[in-house]
């Protein structure tokens, strides 16, 4: 029977009280080679004076036998899993041992691998011998290693796909489309405009066209060699625009009649 309170106290009212009569135990000296070829019992040292105080019964610590009792889980559940139950019911007997002192005796196994006594009659799963050994892995811990080179990989495939995609699409684009090239074909427009409407018209599509190309540069798809070069375009028809409003401002208005 469990080794509480409780259950002494109905083992001591079975015995008569007259004082002449006391119950005697008797010891199991070859505790310890029972419990090493049977491993169902364990050897178990019964305290001094536990079924009665005064005199003492036992009178000395008593060597005997104990029959444990296993919480045992699937050995297909996951280690995570297991791991948590053991920490969920070692939290319970802390919380719970004070409202009934039988769950003090809930303990953890031997999950001394190396040690040729272990009473360990069920095998423990390794989920609650990662627990009990203070090995429990978290979530980045396992697979760290899977998200750090997978995230790596994720990049280098997705920079391959935008390359290939990139080169599959160049050729969609008229040569006369690129952006550059819209630049140079304003330089005729600039020179034979011959009001402030059409060099006003000029400065508009510039605008448009660099505002386009900002916009793939905001999202890095802007190539920097292309970019510098519509830098100096850009500036070059500036300074056409100037000399174009210079030189219409110069003219007399009889001659921009038609």
């Amino acid at each position: 029977m469990p080794i509480t309170e409780k259950y002494l106290t109905m083992l001591r009212n079975v015995f008569p009280k007259t004082g002449k009569q006391k119950p005697a135990l008797i010891p199991i000296e070859s505790a310890g080679a029972i419990a090493a070829v049977t491993k169902y019992y364990q050897s178990y040292d019964l305290p001094k004076g536990t079924i009665q105080g005064s005199p003492p019964i036992p009178d000395d610590d008593m060597k005997t036998l104990q029959v444990p009792l296993y919480l045992v889980a699937n050995k297909k559940l996951s280690d995570e899993v297991v791991s948590s139950l053991a920490q969920a019911i070692m939290d319970a007997r802390r919380d719970l041992m004070g409202q009934d002192p039988l769950i003090a005796q809930i303990s953890e196994p031997d999950t001394d691998s190396t040690d040729t006594n272990n009473d360990t009659y069920i095998p423990v799963h390794p989920g609650a011998t990662a627990y009990f050994g203070g090995n429990v892995q978290s979530f980045f811990d396992k697979h760290g290693d899977q998200i750090f080179y997978g995230s790596m990989l994720l990049g280098t495939l997705t920079s391959l796909f935008a390359a290939g995609w990139k080169y599959m699409t160049k050729g969609e684009h008229k040569p006369e489309d690129r952006p550059l090239m819209r630049l140079y074909a304003l330089t005729d427009h600039i020179s034979r405009a011959d009001s402030e409407a059409a060099l006003a018209e000029a400065e508009r599509r510039i605008d448009d066209i660099l505002k386009g190309e900002l916009q793939k540069y905001a999202i890095g798809d802007a190539e920097a060699t292309e970019t510098a070069a519509m830098g100096l375009a850009t500036h070059r028809l500036e300074h056409l625009i100037a000399q174009r409003r210079t030189a219409l401002s110069d003219k007399p208005a009889s001659t921009l009649q038609p």
